[in-house]
This record gives C-alpha cells, sequence and structure tokens, in this order.
C-alpha cells in the first residue's frame, strides 16, 4: 500500500517535468546507481578501501593527542630537553598503551579491569643505559609539563604550552582540529623508544602526524602529501637531513615512494606517500645488504706472498752515504702514502692524503665516485676534526662506510667545499707555477726578462 502511494507520487512529480528534465533525472539515478556498483567489485581487482586504509593494525595502537607529539618536537629543537629524553617520552606511551589495551580486552570479556601498575624498571629496559639519567629525563619532561608519572597514572599533556604555540599552529595543518588524535602503532612507540638515528626518529614522527587518521567509521587513513621543507621544519632538522630520512624510510619499506605526481602536483602539494603501520624499521638488515653490496664491489686480495723475495742479510752502507754528516742531527723520514685500512689522524688534516684515501675508499667500494660522496667524505672528516672522540678514526670510518649523511650538518658541508675550493686553486696555481719554470728553463738567459715581464703583463 505504501509502495503503491509512493510510486504513486513518484508518478504525479514526473509527470510535471519537461522532458530535458527527465532525462538529467534518469541520467543522475543511472550514475548513482553504477558508482554504487562499482563498489562491489572493487575487492575483487584489489581496489577500495584496503588500498587507502585499514582497519586493525599489527599488535595495536593507541591514540594520542597530536598536540602532544608537537609539544615534544618544540621542546626537543629549542634544547629544553635532549635526544634521550625524546626516547623517554615514547618508552612512557608505550607502557600506557600497554596498559590501556589490557583495560579493554578485560572489558570486552568481561572481567574487572586491574588497577594499572606502572613501574620504573620498564622504561629503563626499553630505553637502556643509565637509570639515574632515565630518572633525571623523566624529571625534566614533568617539569615542562609534557607528563606526570607516577606508579598509579600516567598523564600526558593534550594542552598547547607556550613554547609549543608557533609548532603546533603549523603542524596540525590548515583545515585539521588541534583535538585530532593519531593512531600511533604500539610498536613504533618501542622503536621510537630506542632509535638511535635522532633525524630519522624525527622525521618518522613528522610523517606519522601527516599521514595517520582515524576516522568515524574506525578505519585508519594513511595516506597523504608533504614537502621536504615542511618536514624540516616540523621535525626541526636540516631539508638535506629530511630527504635523507625519506630515502632511509622508503628503502626500510616504511613509507611508498612518489612515482606518479607530475611537477604541479608536487610543487603545490609535495610528494605523495602511503605509511604502513604494519613495519617496523629494521636498520640492521638494510646494514647488512649494503654491506654485502659493498663486500661484492671490493677490491680483490692481494696475490701470494711467499713468492715475494726474501730480505736481504748483508746490511752494507754505500759508498757514497758513508760520510755524510746531518745539519740538525736527525735524519728526514719519508711519509709514507696513506692507507685505507690504517687511516690516521693526521691524514684527515690532509687534503692530498685525504683525496688519496678517498680514491681508495672508491677502489674498495666503499662509496661511489660521485662528486655528492666526494663532498661527503671531505665533511665527514671535518666532523671529525671538530668534535672531540676517544677514536677519531673509527667515527670516521663508520660515518663513511654506513654513508650516514643525516650526521653531517650544513655548516660541515659548507667547509669541506670551501677545502676543496682552496685546494683545487692551490693545484691549479703550483701547475701554472711549474710550467712558468719550464718554459724560463728553456730560454736563454738574456730573453728571461723579457719572457718574465710578458707573463706578468698576461
Amino acid at each position: 500500500m505504501l509502495t503503491g502511494r509512493k510510486n504513486q507520487e513518484h508518478q504525479t512529480v514526473d509527470s510535471c517535468l519537461s522532458r530535458p528534465q527527465l532525462r538529467v533525472k534518469a541520467f543522475h539515478r543511472a550514475q548513482r546507481y553504477f558508482s554504487v556498483s562499482w563498489l562491489i567489485f572493487l575487492p575483487y581487482f584489489g581496489l577500495g578501501v584496503s588500498r587507502m586504509s585499514c582497519t586493525k593494525v599489527v599488535g595495536g595502537y593507541e591514540l594520542v593527542p597530536v598536540v602532544s607529539l608537537l609539544n615534544i618536537l618544540a621542546a626537543l629543537e629549542q634544547q629544553l630537553i635532549g635526544y634521550r629524553a625524546y626516547r623517554v617520552f615514547f618508552a612512557v606511551l608505550s607502557q600506557l598503551a600497554i596498559r590501556n589495551a589490557a583495560c579493554r580486552t578485560a572489558k570486552r570479556q568481561g572481567r574487572k579491569p586491574l588497577e594499572p601498575l606502572f613501574r620504573f624498571e620498564e622504561l629503563y629496559q626499553c630505553v637502556g643505559g643509565d637509570p639515574a639519567h632515565i630518572r633525571a629525563d623523566l624529571r625534566s619532561l614533568e617539569a615542562l609539563g609534557l607528563l606526570k608519572f607516577t606508579e598509579e597514572a600516567i598523564t600526558i599533556s593534550a594542552e598547547v604550552l607556550s613554547y609549543s604555540e608557533d609548532r603546533v599552529a603549523e603542524g596540525v595543518g590548515k583545515g585539521r582540529s588541534k583535538n585530532r588524535r593519531v593512531p600511533l602503532p604500539r610498536r613504533l612507540m618501542r622503536y621510537l623508544s630506542r632509535c638511535s638515528k635522532p633525524s630519522v626518529a624525527k622525521v618518522m614522527l613528522a610523517y606519522l602526524i601527516r599521514g595517520l587518521t582515524r576516522r568515524r567509521d574506525g578505519t585508519i587513513s594513511t595516506k597523504g602529501s608533504v614537502k621536504a621543507v615542511w618536514l624540516a621544519h616540523i621535525a626541526g632538522v636540516s631539508v638535506r637531513a629530511a630527504r635523507a630520512a625519506r630515502a632511509l624510510l622508503i628503502r626500510w619499506g616504511f613509507i611508498t615512494g612518489d612515482n606518479s605526481s607530475n611537477q604541479h602536483q608536487l610543487n603545490r602539494y609535495g610528494t605523495r606517500f602511503d605509511i604502513n603501520p604494519h613495519c617496523i624499521p629494521d636498520h640492521d638488515t638494510g646494514e647488512l645488504q649494503r654491506r654485502k653490496h659493498l663486500k661484492e664491489l671490493a677490491a680483490p686480495p692481494p696475490g701470494n706472498l711467499k713468492e715475494l723475495a726474501p730480505p736481504n742479510k748483508e746490511h752494507r752502507t754505500l759508498s757514497d752515504k758513508e760520510n755524510q754528516k746531518l745539519s740538525s742531527g736527525v735524519q728526514e723520514q719519508r711519509k709514507s702514502p696513506p692507507q685505507l685500512r690504517c687511516i690516521e689522524l693526521s691524514d684527515l688534516r690532509d687534503m692530498e692524503r685525504l683525496l688519496e684515501l678517498h680514491q681508495q675508499a672508491i677502489h674498495a667500494g666503499w662509496i661511489d665516485g660521485s662528486e655528492a660522496s666526494r663532498v661527503f667524505f671531505v665533511a665527514a672528516a671535518v666532523r671529525v676534526r671538530q668534535t672531540k672522540s676517544s677514536n677519531p678514526v673509527k667515527v670516521f670510518v663508520v660515518l663513511v662506510r654506513r654513508y650516514l649523511q643525516s650526521h653531517i650538518t650544513q655548516a660541515q658541508e659548507d667547509e669541506a667545499l670551501r677545502l676543496l675550493r682552496n685546494h683545487v686553486q692551490a693545484a691549479s696555481k703550483s701547475r701554472v707555477s711549474n710550467l712558468i719554470g719550464q718554459l724560463a728553463k728553456a730560454c736563454s738567459m738574456s730573453n728571461r726578462k723579457l719572457f718574465q715581464s710578458a707573463v706578468s703583463a698576461f
């Protein structure tokens, strides 16, 4: 009865419309029908919501206020806390997420949840290091108002603090609420609490703030677009370090690369990315693959050493060197050429020997022969000379072999460019002076003054 009355009403409305209006109405009706029917077949082609979002995360996730994450980044950039305190913050978040997950599981199973107990020993096991330093970092986080840690409860501040107003205004994004919560995977919290690379940890958090969003239907959006300048500003690193960290995250499989955007989209919105919330970055696996690749490119070992001639047993002094007298009383010894297997600190301070080590590193497969690798090689030597370390040569070898560009600052790279420029200019001047000397010897004594005046005029 109701259906017939409804159809009758539709017929009366359609009779009042003209023929072009009826065509437009039929077109919109067919368009709605085909758009809905397409959604039924999208999962069969591997498309649809599963490519853009997910409903479950391996290990679970915790909804963290975006303001809390931006507060910790602002405190770290303004040097109110150290990087170890940054790791302690995520260790506290991980412990809170574990207790909240246990409480939700107990309610789902119809059991009464136990009262949570937060222990400092779990923080120590997660972060590592000296317990006294971790306690000091925890007190500094509480003094800045970022969190409050007791055995009974953990409170994470979700208010905009005085030192992070600008960072929150720029990090939240246009058209997005400050009350938004980021679905932070618990496995990534544990990774951030023990990550030893500051630039990678900060850029990873910036990607999580930008890309992860929980919709009203319970699905998690993992896609977005971002520029390297925004990443560098929010994470508090240089643009070069942000791009290096992005390349490392793509290699680990944490985010996907952008190969489909045109130049207009890149200039306006930045590169597109898709976060894999199930991925746990493992820099050890990537480092093993890199070392395996470099081992294949390394120079072959020397031949059989047994074929070398034995040493001379007759120690006789040459006749022309028998009665020579030294002016200073100490015989000068020539410096042996630098060797990559036995690097000395003096080799890193001399540009000639440093560039010779660079050529040996190329042949050994440590780095490639590009100009950027050459600048990085010299910048690593500059960093070792500027910083104090018990074993600077070991630090230099680790920087070069692992190609840790994120540890090189912009000032150190500029100093390396200046040293290379001065070395090239000095080498060109020496070649010109040698050429002038050879030409002057070729000329006669009578025409030498005329030649020198011509050269100086030139």
